[in-house]
């Protein structure tokens, strides 16, 4: 139900409410939901705790690395960041990652997706 009231809805504070009624917060899923709903109403400071609540239940988590990296993306486009040390860290994170769930035909597009956006955007300063 959360998940449809966010991926097909968009109806993200409606979607929070009902990740957080399920008693799961500190489930990587749930607390993952949480931080993009955030995200999404543009609550970076909230939508940064809950990812990284996701990443303290599972440091391996992929979809929170790939949302995460996202939100860095924007915060460093919106000059609230440095974008170039936070990249660096998501890109070595994701590579890790990708070999450990290699096969799994989603995390793979996501993860590849998600370096290539990384690498094109950024360069290394030095």
């Amino acid at each position: 139900m959360a998940y449809d009231t966010v991926y097909a809805r968009d109806d993200y504070a409606a979607a929070i409410a009902q990740l957080k009624s399920l008693g799961h917060d500190d489930h990587p899923n749930v607390a993952n939901l949480i931080g993009y709903s955030y995200r999404k109403l543009g609550d970076y400071e909230q939508s940064q705790v809950w990812y990284e609540r996701a990443l303290k239940a599972d440091p391996n988590h992929v979809l929170t690395w790939q949302y995460y990296g996202l939100w860095q993306l924007e915060r460093s486009r919106a000059g609230a960041l440095s974008p170039w040390p936070h990249c660096v860290d998501l890109r070595d994170k994701l590579r890790g990652i990708s070999i450990a769930v290699r096969g799994t035909r989603q995390a793979d597009r996501h993860s590849a997706h998600l370096l290539k956006l990384v690498s094109s955007r950024f360069t290394d300063p030095s």
